[in-house]
């Protein structure tokens, strides 16, 4: 291995993710010993031994599909194994089966513009595991920096990528560095020796400006001279984000260590500096020395050898700098040691965070409207959201112009809510916020760093050799020791610097926090919807005007139900009504007269009397009108949005600092996505939450504010604690998806698996074998979570044991009243009406699920006919035990054949829908119940009915869905 691959290997595994040690198979006496290793999950990381090397197709296709049933390797290097092209495809195509790999070493493999085409749109299309990612030293030229850039801009997992010691050239870079002004993930992007030049520098310096998630960006070996070096430190003065550049060995003269010492001077957030090997001369060293003064960020820095004895005034110079940089340390961890003793105290600091929601039909420019608010690039390319997606976001607001504030992506791997809840405690509190004796410590702290100027530098020694990784990780340990001293015993091993600066921007008393929830538009979705709609947070309602002016019969409802939908979860909560795709309606005043005109006739409603929608007062609108493609009104949207927030009472709820370690530490818990109430518990005691009442009001306040799903509709439910929302969204999504936009045929098809997937398509029907490929090891969880919020039911009909997930039946031609069959005399008719208010969209596809659950537990009951808006259920084994259900608009029709059991039958209906209303859709889902009267020839309220006897109101919270239907089977 040559010294280049050695060193890359070190930074590989010295990465962010700090648990990856360099691990060798050496225990593998031969190549099948090793599969046999990988096969029974021995493994965490794996690094294909040199006396296997080079690896053939035939041993390529042994270790993947090792891989596909490994649930524990997270780790795989394959670097120097010469797979070439044919290998890279067998392991992106592992990567669609195996969810446990976060970081793969695809180095020195000979992969050409093919492979690393293969392994960008695998990426791109949706890996939702790996986060990091090497492919140093393959001869990568500019031509594949397309494919490269097209991935970055659509993947939403990689947190690191290497793409070192290859041919990008200034215009491959050029690609990825347009690519990552959208990108919100990134973090580390390696780039040593790629020729990049002056243009390249150029190119990176504008990504510099716009984005404001990248850390650490590496630059040595390419040619950059004092011009670059200008580009650089340009945009470092307006970059808050970056914490480590890489920029020794370059052509790099005085005029440009000028140009970073400038930048120096006012730059606070950048770290460790590394500039060694370029071509300055003492000069230059000034230049950047007496900077470093003036600066109280730089922690470390790579320039030259400071003697051990000065011989002159520049080796002074230099000495001095050290000890700046090492005051700068000290203050650091100080600063960490003041949030720590603040996140330990008692008091209370509001969280200033709400939940924004974005809901709409589908296409109507969801997910555009985020990006813009964001200040993402427009994406011209229309991509459905499946289910939904999450994002964290900060928002810093400027005083007295709120058009200037910057809403910031939050990466999700910094769980840091502890450190900011400490961080705007103390800007609130000052120095109240440190106890007197934390106070002594740091005053004493101060006093020996005051006398440094007297004690000898240590003499530096060859470390200039030795990679500044190994620094900053020196760095951590110390801070984890400072922390390991503290009595709260909060989690360290996530901190990095990035996140101190973090919480120092989130700690501003103008600063909001949101949690972006961005549904899925398609009606598939809505039945899962009413599970995330709350209370807590702002409503985005987002609309195509085009669609207003075009075919408003059809958008004009879509409107309404949203509108509908959010006064029964959120009644309180504010509602924009924003209206997208300006630029083809040309701004046009008369046209926005008339689309306001039909709004405002929605609003008309009596059910919507009360609804919190926010005016648009400079326009005289009653919905904001935007151009995503232009950015027209963006910045006016996130102000209202921002004043609106502001002014919610919750947003002023203070929160424990210990409901924060306590967040923290369950997101944190074993890398696990849910817990149970019992363990959530274990942690709360542990962080001194000691009732269950706070934990359980802790609990209900995240999930309100979209942090945590924790459901409370019954004991089982509240059981479950998921603390990564997405995941759970993600994998229900996985069986409620839109049959033509998200129907992954090429991956049925590769597990044998065609004929089950249409059966859920086309019948609603998942089998057991195509549960177990979705959600392999948590097939029995989701199945479990899926029946107790009625999302899908058993169907066990004869020899059949299959799982129906009603929002899944597809349109089929709709029996119509006059056409049922006949069975002996007229059946009893029944109506849930919901006209008062309205019937979700969903309701009747839930209540389909709960009767169908009834009738799968009855022996002998037929198979069910289901139908969109219909259903035959048997209620017993006779051929007139059945019943027909029929949504028709805001009512419920029920058809009982049965007199004798019509009662029953009845009420077992009913007490079903109380169920629905008691576990999902909460109070404001109310409706009234008739009765046909065949002396009166219409329908009757049901309390008049003399024929029928009146039912008894059974509560159904809190009844366990088991426990409920056992009731019917008595």
């Amino acid at each position: 291995m040559d010294s280049k691959e050695s060193h890359l290997n070190e930074r590989f595994i010295l990465s962010n993710f700090s648990l990856i040690f360099h691990y060798e198979i050496e225990q593998a006496k031969t190549f099948h010993h090793g599969i046999q290793m990988i096969e029974e999950n021995k493994e965490k990381y794996v690094d294909i031994p040199e006396r296997f090397r080079p690896l053939n197709l035939t041993s390529v296709k042994q270790i993947t599909q090792a891989m596909k049933t490994n649930t524990r390797c997270s780790v795989l290097c394959v670097n120097g194994t010469d797979i070439k092209d044919a290998g890279i495809k067998e392991f992106m195509d592992m990567l669609k089966v195996n969810q446990s790999l976060l970081a793969i070493n695809l180095g020195d493999c000979d992969i050409s513009i093919q492979g690393v085409q293969s392994v960008c749109e695998k990426l791109r299309d949706g890996n939702n595991s790996l986060q990091w990612l090497f492919m140093h030293n393959n001869c990568i030229q500019e031509e594949a920096a397309e494919s490269i850039a097209e991935m970055l801009r659509n993947n939403t997992t990689l947190t690191e990528i290497g793409l070192s010691y290859n041919l990008l050239g200034c215009n491959g870079v050029t690609r990825i560095s347009r690519a990552l002004h959208t990108n919100s993930t990134l973090r580390y992007l390696h780039l040593e020796d790629n020729s990049i030049e002056d243009d390249g520098a150029d190119a990176l310096a504008e990504m510099l400006r716009v984005n404001n998630t990248l850390t650490h960006l590496m630059l040595c070996y390419n040619k950059i001279t004092c011009l670059g070096a200008s580009y650089l430190a340009q945009a470092l003065k307006q970059n808050d984000t970056l914490f480590l550049l890489f920029m020794s060995q370059n052509h790099i003269r005085d005029e440009g260590a000028e140009e970073l010492a400038i930048m120096l001077r006012v730059n606070n957030s950048l770290s460790l500096l590394s500039v060694h090997g370029n071509l300055m001369t003492q000069k230059g060293e000034r230049f950047i020395a007496e900077a470093i003064m003036e600066n109280d960020a730089i922690l470390y820095l790579e320039m030259a050898d400071i003697p051990i004895i000065c011989k002159d005034e520049h080796d002074f110079l230099l000495k001095r700098a050290k000890r700046k940089m090492e005051a700068n340390k000290k203050a650091y961890v100080s600063k960490w040691d003041d949030l720590i003793e603040s996140s330990k105290l008692e008091n209370k600091v509001p969280w200033m965070r709400s939940k924004l929601m974005v809901v709409g039909k589908g296409a109507a420019g969801k997910t555009a409207t985020v990006r813009s608010l964001l200040g993402q690039k427009f994406e011209p390319k229309w991509i459905s959201t499946v289910g939904a997606d999450l994002t964290q976001t900060n928002i810093r607001m400027t005083e007295g112009n709120k058009d200037d504030s910057k809403w910031t992506v939050i990466d999700k791997t910094d769980a840091a809510f502890t450190l900011d809840a400490a961080a705007r405690y103390r800007a609130v509190n000052g120095d109240k916020a440190i106890t007197p004796e934390a106070l002594k410590k740091r005053k004493s702290k101060k006093a020996a760093l005051g006398e440094m100027s007297t004690v000898s530098p240590v003499p530096m020694t060859e470390s200039q050799k030795t990679s500044i990784k190994m620094k900053e990780k020196d760095l951590k340990a110390q801070i984890q020791r400072v922390g390991e001293r503290e009595d709260g015993d909060l989690e360290m091993k996530k901190f990095a610097h990035h996140l101190l600066l973090k919480s120092k921007r989130a700690g501003s008393e103008n600063s909001l926090s949101f949690t972006i929830w961005d549904y899925g538009g398609q009606t598939v979705f809505y039945t899962l919807h009413h599970l995330f709609l709350t209370k807590y947070g702002v409503y985005l309602l987002v609309f195509d005007m085009c669609e207003v002016v075009t075919n408003s019969e059809d958008a004009l409802p879509y409107i309404k139900f949203w509108l509908n939908s959010i006064n029964m979860h959120a009644p309180s909560a504010p509602i924009l009504l924003v209206g997208t795709y300006l630029d083809i309606i040309e701004n046009d005043s008369e046209t926005l007269r008339d689309i306001n005109k039909s709004i405002k006739g929605v609003l008309s409603a009596k059910a919507l009397k009360n609804v919190k929608v926010q005016k648009n007062e400079d326009e005289k609108l009653c919905f904001f009108p935007i151009s995503n493609k232009l950015g027209i009104g963006i910045n006016k949207i996130r102000t209202t949005i921002e004043n609106v927030t502001i002014k919610q009472d919750y947003i002023n709820f203070e929160v424990s600092l210990r409901w924060m370690r306590c967040l923290d530490t369950m997101i944190d818990s074993k890398d696990r996505s849910w817990l149970s109430l019992q363990e959530a518990k274990s942690i709360a005691s542990g962080v001194g939450i000691l009732s269950q009442r706070e934990l359980l009001e802790m609990l209900r306040m995240l999930n309100e504010l979209g942090v945590i799903v924790h459901l409370n509709a019954t004991a089982a439910l509240r059981n479950i604690v998921t603390t990564n929302p997405q995941w759970l969204v993600d994998e229900v999504s996985k069986i409620i998806r839109h049959s033509e936009l998200h129907s992954n045929a090429d991956m049925f098809e590769k597990a044998g698996l065609t004929d089950d997937a249409d059966d859920l398509f086309e019948n609603a029907l998942a089998s057991e074998d195509l549960l177990d490929f979705l959600w392999g090891t948590h097939a029995n969880f989701f199945i479990d979570f899926m029946r107790r919020t009625f999302l899908l039911s058993e169907y066990q009909f004869k020899n059949e044991k299959k799982y129906l997930v009603p929002s899944m039946i597809v349109a089929k031609e709709n029996p119509q009243i006059n056409k049922l069959p006949k069975c002996g005399e007229s059946p009893e008719r029944y109506v849930f009406d919901f006209s008062k208010h309205y019937l979700p969209i969903g309701v009747f596809e839930r209540l389909v699920c709960l009767c169908l659950a009834h009738s799968s537990r009855i022996e002998g009951a037929k198979k069910p006919e289901l139908y969109k808006e219909s259903a035959y259920i048997w209620f017993g084994a006779g051929a007139d035990d059945s019943i027909h259900l029929e949504q028709s608009g805001d009512q419920i029709l029920i058809l009982i054949w049965n007199h004798s059991k019509a009662s029953k039958f009845f009420k077992i209906v009913a007490a079903v829908l109380q169920k629905l209303q008691a576990d999902v859709m909460g109070e404001g889902f109310t409706w009234t119940t008739k009765v046909y009267s065949n002396k009166k020839k219409d329908f009757i309220p049901y309390k008049e009915s003399a024929k029928t006897k009146k039912i008894n109101k059974e509560s159904a919270a809190n009844v366990e869905i088991d426990s409920f239907l056992d009731k019917f089977d008595q």
